[in-house]
């Protein structure tokens, strides 16, 4: 079933796909790649999730590149938190702790 949406900028209805279970695509400004993204959907199975933790993973299993910073956090660091942050402003996750600056912890939504 469809439900039908006027548009200002055209003549005729849009039709729009009813809500489905499937995970939404991310509209994010991140600049993970899908199989990234697709991956990190595949780590999230635990309650509370650790950024710096998943991103450990994702090096040692989806071969995400090493390059770290001087403080030894992986680069892909920044970019994992901007699309957790998307899954928070989804209403996938929930903020739950920043850890020194040096790690953010969520929680699924269940």
């Amino acid at each position: 079933m469809s439900d039908l949406q006027l548009s200002l900028f055209s003549e005729s209805p849009v039709e729009e796909d009813a809500p489905s279970n499937q995970p939404k695509a991310i509209q994010s400004n991140s600049s993970l790649s899908t199989d990234i993204q697709n991956a990190i959907f595949s780590l999230l199975t635990a309650d509370k999730i650790s950024t710096r933790e998943l991103c450990e993973t994702l090096i040692e299993q989806f071969k995400v590149p090493k390059e770290r910073f001087s403080s030894g956090k992986p680069k892909i660091y920044p970019m994992v938190c901007i699309f957790l942050e998307s899954l928070v402003q989804n209403g996938q996750l929930e903020f739950v702790l920043e850890v020194d600056r040096g790690d953010r912890i969520y929680k699924i939504i269940k």
